[in-house]
């Protein structure tokens, strides 16, 4: 994974707000992991957030609590779109854990989310932003051409580092759910 040619696409990517690893809810998460690795198709990151409460919406069924929501943005080689695609709904997560505007955010700021914030598997590093809290507000709906779809907004919630430490070592201890509450 090269990651001046990562960084680089990253900072050019569109926002936007479709996804489909969570489930139709309005709830709040803890980021219980977030890396990047390279597979045969392209590099990849890979996004778990563990569900600590949700309430669902239109009678849809939900995100369990204590389910992990995992999100996989697949970098593909061959598909220019879909990679675009796929490196716009990065930016936006990773902006929104972060608590940054992603419209607006500067190319060295994004370098340093992805290094401190998303490492490779091979560096063998914890995320820094494992134990964040994270909000989220899931709908379904279509896409242009008409295929069923979920679409979600990450929500950045104010916290202190040592909370979030606190809750990444309970996360380390394989805490209940409860104790994040």
């Amino acid at each position: 994974m090269n990651d001046n040619d990562f960084l680089q696409d990253l900072a050019k990517a569109e926002v936007v707000t479709r996804g489909n690893y969570l489930k139709a809810g309005k709830g709040l998460a803890i980021v219980k992991s977030f890396s990047r690795d390279t597979t045969r198709d392209g590099d990849a990151a890979i996004l778990d957030l563990l569900v600590l409460k949700v309430t669902p919406k239109d009678g849809q069924p939900c995100n369990a609590v204590g389910e992990v929501a995992t999100k996989m943005y697949m970098f593909e080689k061959g598909d220019k779109d879909k990679r675009a695609a796929t490196f716009a709904n990065f930016k936006r997560d990773a902006c929104a854990i972060d608590g940054i505007d992603p419209k607006t955010v500067k190319p060295e700021r994004l370098a340093k989310i992805v290094k401190e914030g998303v490492p490779t598997r091979k560096d063998g590093k914890d995320s820094v932003y494992v134990g964040m809290l994270i909000g989220f507000d899931s709908y379904d709906g279509k896409t242009k051409k008409g295929e069923p779809r979920t679409y979600h907004n990450l929500l950045t919630i104010q916290q202190t580092p040592g909370d979030v430490q606190k809750r990444a070592k309970l996360l380390a201890t394989g805490a209940d759910v409860n104790a994040f509450l």
